[in-house]
């Protein structure tokens, strides 16, 4: 019984381990995924309608004139 004891210490010593890691992998993996949320919202803000609709027609190619 003492043997069974002891390994289920380690066991559980070990998924305490592997739980810390994973969370602290969680915690810097979010604070990326802020920063990079903050910088969108950012770069998204100096943006406006008409810039957006100007930098559509420059990329494909469209307006407001038919090609003759």
């Amino acid at each position: 019984c003492t043997k069974f004891q002891e390994f289920e210490g380690e066991h559980v010593d070990k998924m305490l381990s592997f739980s810390l890691n994973y969370s602290e992998i969680l915690k810097r993996n979010n604070e990326q995924t802020r920063i990079a949320q903050n910088d969108f919202h950012e770069k998204i803000k100096q943006f406006t309608g008409t810039d957006l609709i100007e930098t559509f027609v420059e990329l494909k190619k469209t307006g407001i004139e038919r090609p003759g």
